[in-house]
């Protein structure tokens, strides 16, 4: 059920553009997040607005429901060109 509970939530921030998801196909595919049990993966744009907008999201979310994020267990890794994040 809170699973269910965060891909809404991610869905609605890509529709609000407060997050960005990657296009991985021609055909339109996009990607944003992937989850098993309590874990997940984010995918987003290599911008830093991107990154602060994903952690006030997950922030709200945890108030909200009450589980904590544990961002000393997070990893944050960049593919391809993200010389904005590296500053």
């Amino acid at each position: 059920m809170v699973v269910e509970m965060f891909n809404s939530l991610m869905v609605k921030t890509i529709e609000e553009n407060i997050y960005s998801d990657i296009p991985i196909s021609e055909k339109n595919l996009n990607l944003c997040h992937l989850q098993y049990v309590d874990d997940a993966l984010l995918f987003y744009q290599p911008n830093l607005e991107c990154l602060l907008n994903m952690k006030r999201v997950l922030r709200c979310f945890q108030i909200v429901l009450r589980l904590n994020t544990n961002f000393l267990k997070s990893s944050l890794l960049g593919v391809g060109n993200v010389e904005e994040l590296k500053t």
